[in-house]
């Protein structure tokens, strides 16, 4: 009983890390989120470039679409039986 309780009063008091240990690790996880960072813009930058790049294309290919020379018009709806082509007068 005595060794356990000399073992918690030990545990208890932990001694303190080395501060080189405190900074080090805090600059590791600084430039751990930094790194990760630059990596996902630029993987965001190269997706909207590519994004640009195919809406020019296409509009590019809208461009170079062979342009009609006339347009034919639409014929008009057949009126319906038994009304009067001119309109009526107020």
């Amino acid at each position: 009983m005595d060794l356990a309780r000399s073992n918690a009063e030990r545990d208890h008091d932990k001694p303190r890390r080395p501060v080189w240990v405190t900074v080090t690790g805090v600059l590791l996880a600084i430039s751990v989120v930094a790194i990760a960072g630059r990596g996902f813009d630029a993987f965001l930058g190269a997706f909207q470039r590519l994004l640009e790049r195919i809406a020019q294309e296409e509009a590019e290919a809208e461009i170079r679409k062979p342009q009609p020379i006339f347009v034919v018009p639409e014929e008009q709806p057949a009126a319906p039986p038994g009304s009067d082509e001119t309109p009526p007068d107020e």
